[in-house]
């Protein structure tokens, strides 16, 4: 792929950057829904040595503060993604992540959202993608097909 590629990929990537933190979004519901989100750094690890294949996105939340230990580890997942055509995509806030748990969840599911960890959130597959999860892999491939890192993070809309 050529550099003008590459960046008309990026041109096109940017002009969905409105409504990719949409699709980010509703994924992460219907997967909350399908219980096919992993959360936590030491779980989504685990998973991801073990059976990489079977997700479909990892998503980074990118903190404000200054936490050295978790950069390193967003740091090292997000480069085991990469080695392993794991997509990957960095996110805004964590705490978005965590309203968006709680606001759309039944009783217990809103109880496990409240104790979780969302330093780090695997989604897994789906048996059938909507178009919502078929958005954000396309958009993170994209990327990835080019070898370009995008260097912003998704703004997720609450």
């Amino acid at each position: 792929m050529t550099y003008t590629e590459n960046q008309q990929h990026m041109e096109q990537a940017n002009t969905k950057v409105t409504t990719i933190g949409k699709a980010v979004k509703m994924s992460l519901m219907q997967a909350m829904e399908q219980d096919r989100i992993i959360s936590g750094i030491f779980r989504c690890v685990d998973i991801l040595e073990r059976d990489a294949d079977s997700v479909m996105v990892c998503i980074l939340p990118v903190g404000k503060g200054k936490d050295a230990s978790l950069r390193i580890q967003h740091t090292l997942i997000e480069a085991f993604c990469r080695e392993n055509d794991v997509r990957c995509l960095k996110v805004d806030c964590p705490t978005k992540i965590s309203t968006i748990f709680t606001s759309a969840a039944s009783k217990d599911q809103k109880d496990r959202a409240q104790s979780a960890d969302f330093s780090c959130l695997l989604v897994m597959h789906a048996r059938s993608p909507s178009n919502d999860d078929q958005f954000v892999s396309d958009y993170c491939e994209n990327f990835m097909l080019g070898g370009i890192v995008p260097h912003g993070c998704v703004e997720i809309p609450i």
